[in-house]
């Protein structure tokens, strides 16, 4: 939504800055009459506040505190409503945890995404929640196998529980990174960590619900691929759309958290009756108002009830959220840490992607000499994250030097005993390691990535598409990306798809 823009901070809070798109047009008083709701500070109904924060008549900044269960926020998105209008913010904190938070219902509380990252013992020191991205399925790729899916055969795709409490099935495709070309990483180390994996699965596969014969030879080919792990659900082949259905869970009552008046409200609206509204601050979780103008020791005050804020905040659980049903049927998440990337759907019994070790520190260049921020404690983070919906990739980058390009899928195969609707699959790291041997890459943080069109190669000039053409996904179309290190090294690479076989060129 452009008129509106959010920050994240280390306060374990989101800020919404909500711009005022027009005037006030109805009687604010008038509004919901036949609906009670408990009165907040600000004088008014909690509900007929509600509909004037909805009403954007006025400049508001939208505090969204996550409670105790909260941490510092490096990245946020925007979750959309049906119309494509910015609804909720999606945020990850520090330690993982990712946070569903609402703009624009009074007395709603975070929602906390459920599963929390995992690693094997040796290496789970440093884990931490880096990016965030919620994707629409719209953008995702159709494919027809397993090997186009995920980027490795289905006898390699590794089951994973990641707790008792649930059973959702994760499916671990960090072998596919042996198949990626020109993958920077000692080709040695890649080979004996993917039989590792594997020997490790195969140990494990009696504790799995999983088939026997999940675990096939790993040189499993395409053809094999579709023999018996693999096949097309006839119900999702006939239209039916998705098999699993989220069942609503109980929303708790929404008016728990609502603060209430104590004698006259000190933060009533007095420009109700105007056609020019002053901006005003309001923390929807509590219904709170809070005067914040041009006074410092207003401010003062509203910074010295932080600790209060995080403590009355309440969260619900992602198991017992009542998300819509526009959400469940139409996006998932894409969640980053230092080294890894998860791909986990809002419909709970989907299963969800993950692959470790994509971006790591190990092959970095420089010895004694690096500098200290390419130390694996500052850099290793999956941060920087661009979505190019018309490519079907999502470019993530780490300021160890490098990023990697994730083609998303989607498909309706079987796979451990479950239907794999949407993946990814690696498609590059760059820069490759032909161009590192070439010394193209600096000893250096990696500090920006951009993508956009490129300009055009007949008129060497920048050609904009008409508007009707702008969202309409095209084969001939080149983005360009661009790497900018510390030292001011630029390097570019232009993407596209190919026409046939919808293949990635990066050249």
């Amino acid at each position: 939504m452009p008129s509106s823009a959010s920050s994240s901070s280390n306060l374990h809070e989101v800020t919404v800055f909500a711009f005022a798109l027009k005037t006030r047009t109805t009687d604010l008083f008038a509004l919901l009459v036949q609906e009670p709701s408990p009165r907040t500070t600000s004088g008014l109904p909690a509900l007929q506040l509600q509909k004037h924060l909805q009403q954007r008549s006025r400049t508001w900044r939208i505090i969204l505190p996550t409670g105790r269960g909260g941490n510092n926020i490096p990245n946020i998105c925007f979750l959309d409503d049906e119309t494509g209008n910015a609804d909720k913010v999606v945020a990850v904190d520090i330690i993982g945890t990712v946070w569903i938070l609402d703009i624009w219902n009074v007395g709603t509380q975070p929602i906390r995404w459920p599963d929390a990252y995992t690693r094997e013992p040796q290496m789970a020191h440093g884990v931490r929640g880096w990016g965030v991205l919620v994707l629409p399925y719209s953008s995702f790729q159709p494919v027809k196998t397993v090997r186009e899916a995920l980027g490795l055969p289905a006898g390699e795709v590794i089951p994973v529980t990641k707790s008792e409490s649930t059973s959702r099935l994760w499916l671990d495709v960090t072998c596919s990174l042996y198949y990626v070309k020109g993958f920077s990483p000692n080709p040695d180390n890649i080979f004996r960590q993917r039989h590792t994996r594997l020997d490790y699965a195969r140990t494990h596969a009696a504790k799995s619900e999983c088939q026997e014969d999940d675990f096939t030879d790993a040189w499993v080919s395409d053809s094999e691929d579709d023999e018996g792990i693999c096949m097309t659900d006839p119900r999702e082949a006939e239209g039916e759309g998705p098999l699993h259905s989220v069942a609503a869970g109980q929303e708790p009552d929404r008016w728990l958290t609502i603060t209430q008046p104590v004698g006259i409200p000190d933060s009533c609206f007095h420009d109700l009756s105007g056609d020019t509204q002053m901006s005003r601050s309001i923390i929807p979780s509590f219904g709170e108002t809070p005067p914040l103008g041009d006074n410092l020791a207003a401010h003062a005050y509203f910074n010295g009830q932080y600790s209060d804020r995080q403590r009355r905040t309440k969260h619900v659980d992602f198991a017992k959220a009542d998300l819509p049903s526009h959400v469940v049927k139409g996006f998932c998440l894409l969640r980053t840490s230092p080294t890894d990337v998860e791909l986990q759907p809002f419909d709970r019994e989907a299963p969800c992607v993950e692959c470790k070790y994509l971006i790591t520190h190990s092959n970095h260049f420089g010895g004694a000499g690096a500098p200290w921020d390419l130390h694996p404690a500052y850099s290793e983070r999956l941060s920087m994250l661009i979505h190019v919906p018309e490519l079907s990739l999502v470019v993530a980058g780490s300021p160890t030097g490098r990023v990697a390009l994730l083609t998303l899928t989607r498909t309706a195969r079987r796979l451990h005993m479950a239907t794999v609707r949407h993946g990814f699959r690696v498609e590059c790291v760059l820069p490759r390691k032909e161009e590192e041997d070439k010394k193209l890459r600096p000893a250096c943080t990696l500090i920006g990535v951009a993508m956009s069109p490129a300009p055009s190669r007949r008129s060497q000039a920048l050609e904009l598409r008409p508007e009707t053409e702008a969202s309409v996904p095209s084969a001939s179309t080149v983005y360009r990306l661009i790497l900018h290190y510390k030292d001011h090294t630029i390097l570019m690479y232009d993407v596209a798809r190919g026409k046939d076989d919808e293949a990635l060129l990066i050249f």
